[in-house]
């Protein structure tokens, strides 16, 4: 019991003996309480006030709450996330400038530039990224450019983003700002860039990545860069290492990749990484079909990437309207569904196969993630086809 549960007892013990005894004292126990009853409420709502003035950081708390378990809601919608994304290339955006070098009349100071990349992002309303691409904006960009404080679930743990869980953006830990106030803030034509600040040793990562030493901020920029794009010939060099690691039988015999030679857009490329080489550990749990054919155009008309991995001869023995193709009864757990999570508002993606239907062969392709796709009422798209397939198809379409 708190004390103002304890002094509203006491009053009610007071107003029983007093009714009994005396009238005039009730009134004046009242009146007393009613005092108390009005300096209480002042108080309560006094607190109401000052806790409504405190900031919120309402990304902190939401990655506090949702870190252990992406639960907020997933909209599919590639074509959003790279919009966003092309403001790194948009000339006079100060997100574009937080990956390039910048002209000596921009910024004066560490705080003019981040004063106006926070006004950037809030304008393009960067805290809805998440929604769409959750891993994209927690691991990538919003410890990159907007993180100032560790979370309570990053104390717990070891703290670093992206792919190779680096530990330095241009707000968090506080290295830059201090950087900048001998080298860059108000030095006019004698300034150093925050790019050419060298990485403290014990935020550097233990080995050279990509052959390359991470020395200076410049260095980190660039490791950025190739967590949100694939660039010339990015994505041929990535499925070259994947099929090399993944595919353990020798007798496989891949043709087509060539044709991802410029194959370059926006995306998180960890991700697309991610689902590419469980393509091909699928692939090559069935070494008795050892082709492989890989295809990779650009459609000018819907200005996307369509590539095409196919395992020549091989086929699907399920029912079309078995539950592990269509992910019902939680089988969103396998490869399929895998596949379907990592690629959530980063491309469309569907299989093309011949399976099973009323003890019939059937051709069809089923949409895993497609424009329209209801995301609160998750549902494939099943299309019977007439053209005979050359074997088990994924087929993935990216956004330019």
């Amino acid at each position: 019991m708190n004390k103002q549960q304890q002094k509203q007892k006491f009053i009610e013990e007071l107003l029983k003996k007093s009714h009994r005894s005396n009238p005039s004292n009730v009134e004046r126990i009242l009146r007393l309480a009613s005092k108390e009853a009005f300096r209480v409420s002042n108080i309560q709502t006094k607190e109401q006030r000052i806790s409504s003035e405190i900031p919120r950081d309402e990304e902190m708390e939401s990655k506090n709450s949702t870190n252990k378990k992406e639960n907020k809601k997933k909209i599919h919608n590639p074509k959003k996330v790279v919009g966003f994304l092309k403001f790194f290339t948009l000339d006079n955006s100060n997100i574009k400038l937080s990956t390039h070098l910048w002209d000596q009349r921009l910024y004066t100071t560490y705080e003019d530039f981040i004063t106006k990349l926070e006004k950037d992002l809030k304008e393009h309303k960067l805290y809805d990224l998440q929604n769409y691409s959750y891993n994209l904006y927690w691991n990538k960009l919003f410890p990159f450019l907007k993180q100032d404080k560790l979370t309570d679930i990053q104390k717990e743990g070891d703290y670093g983003w992206g792919k190779h869980k680096i530990k330095i953006g241009w707000q968090f830990p506080d290295i830059i700002r201090e950087w900048c106030k001998t080298h860059f803030n108000d030095k006019g034509e004698l300034a150093k860039q925050p790019f050419s600040m060298e990485i403290p040793q014990e935020l550097k990562p233990e080995k050279p990545i990509a052959g390359k030493t991470i020395k200076y901020f410049e260095d980190v920029v660039n490791l950025f860069k190739k967590e949100i794009e694939f660039r010339d010939n990015d994505l041929y060099k990535e499925f070259r290492i994947i099929t090399k690691r993944d595919l353990k039988a020798e007798s496989f015999d891949i043709s087509g990749l060539e044709s991802l030679r410029g194959c370059s857009f926006y995306t998180n490329t960890e991700y697309v990484s991610k689902a590419i080489s469980r393509v091909f550990k699928m692939i090559d749990s069935r070494p008795e079909s050892p082709r492989i054919s890989i295809f990779c155009d650009y459609l000018e008309e819907s200005n996307e990437y369509h590539i095409k991995i196919t395992h020549v001869n091989s086929f699907c023995n399920k029912d079309l309207r078995h539950p592990k193709l269509l992910l019902q009864n939680n089988e969103d757990s396998g490869d399929i569904g895998a596949i379907k999570n990592d690629l959530m508002s980063l491309c469309d993606f569907s299989i093309i196969s011949k399976f099973k239907k009323d003890n019939k062969i059937v051709f069809a392709e089923i949409e895993y993630l497609y424009k329209g796709v209801d995301n609160k009422n998750y549902k494939p798209k099943v299309n019977i086809i007439e053209s005979e397939p050359e074997g088990f198809t994924f087929n993935f379409k990216f956004p330019v």
